[in-house]
């Protein structure tokens, strides 16, 4: 088709559907305050669609990149999560402890760890969403 495939202009990607724990997404810098310095991770319990669409106001660490250290943490009251539905979909429930961390404090430095490879192969700053199941990332 004439397309010269060392410049694609779209991609189309596939992945399997992981029944999360916990997920959410992640910024390579601070959109509040535009800090580079800083990577901020939301998170809720189930799929991460209740923090990609607003549903719930998510968890919220700020994490200090360089440090490696967290210097902000805001656990909110997550009365919903979306889990997987037997035999396809989602279901909405309520979270078993809605005002529980959804995330330890090494899952939030492993997520910047993560987050702060991506910035740099891409060199430049990113949002990622990303999950984990069965304590894996």
């Amino acid at each position: 088709n004439g397309l010269d495939i060392l410049k694609p202009k779209i991609a189309v990607v596939v992945q399997q559907q992981l029944d999360s724990d916990v997920s959410g997404v992640g910024f390579s810098l601070n959109p509040q305050n535009n800090c580079y310095d800083e990577a901020v991770i939301s998170a809720n319990f189930g799929l991460g669609e209740t923090v990609v669409a607003g549903v719930v106001t998510p968890d919220t660490f700020v994490v200090d990149k360089v440090q490696r250290k967290i210097i902000s943490r805001n656990v909110s009251d997550k009365k919903q999560a979306y889990v997987l539905a037997d035999g396809g979909g989602i279901r909405e429930e309520e979270n078993a402890e809605p005002t529980a961390s959804s995330l330890t404090d090494d899952q939030v430095l492993e997520l910047v760890s993560l987050i702060t490879k991506v910035e740099e192969h891409v060199e430049k700053p990113v949002d990622i969403e990303w999950a984990y199941e069965s304590d894996k990332l």
